[in-house]
């Protein structure tokens, strides 16, 4: 069959990390290989994979797409997060159903793009999206402490309630202090997701 022996390539190039994932990281392993699916092969060699795998693929609940973003909307939800021009912020956790309105002003924002877990320098925020899915969320704030900066901050995306994936508020009070960190804020971060402002103690303010 046409393409068989590209696919193969592929699916060896992907094996290592996509395939017989099991336990809490499985999404967290799932978003990698999305990455590496769309360098190597494609999305149709990942659906394929998908269907001997346990792992499932998130789609949509985005709430723009790219050409329909109003810049000033976007900036205007992004100031809400008090980010300021050549601050470097890392995105982790990204899927297809972050929102991309609030992606888009944080970029304008800053006068650059997002950087992801692949990054390996120092961070002035981290942003990072999370449900209820996807695993240990105390798991998930120690990893984004890492590169952060001393003063810097992290915008934790949860869904708001009523919403697919949406974590208790009680859960972000718990999971945050066992990861060494404080919540100052809460905001609306469009229709479907709300961010919570997370601080190391010695930089609440």
């Amino acid at each position: 069959m046409a393409g068989t022996g590209r696919n193969s390539a592929v699916a060896g190039q992907l094996e290592g990390g996509c395939g017989g994932v099991a336990g809490e990281h499985r999404e967290r392993v799932g978003r990698k290989c999305l990455r590496r699916a769309r360098t190597f092969g494609g999305l149709g060699t990942l659906e394929a994979m998908h269907e001997a795998s346990s792992w499932p693929l998130r789609r949509k609940h985005v709430t723009a797409d790219a050409g329909s973003i109003d810049p000033e909307e976007a900036q205007l939800r992004a100031s809400a997060l008090h980010l300021d021009a050549g601050m470097t912020v890392q995105e982790l956790n990204w899927d297809e159903d972050a929102d991309p309105i609030i992606r888009s002003g944080i970029e304008a924002v800053i006068g650059g793009d997002l950087v992801d877990e692949d990054f390996d320098d120092v961070v002035d925020a981290v942003v990072m999206w999370w449900r209820d899915d996807d695993g240990d969320l105390v798991d998930g704030l120690v990893d984004a402490i890492g590169p952060l900066a001393d003063h810097g901050v992290i915008w934790l995306m949860t869904p708001k309630p009523g919403r697919e994936g949406h974590i208790e508020s009680e859960d972000i009070a718990d999971a945050a202090p066992t990861a060494g960190l404080q919540q100052t804020s809460t905001i609306s971060a469009g229709s479907f997701w709300q961010g919570t402002r997370l601080v190391a103690p010695r930089s609440k303010r």
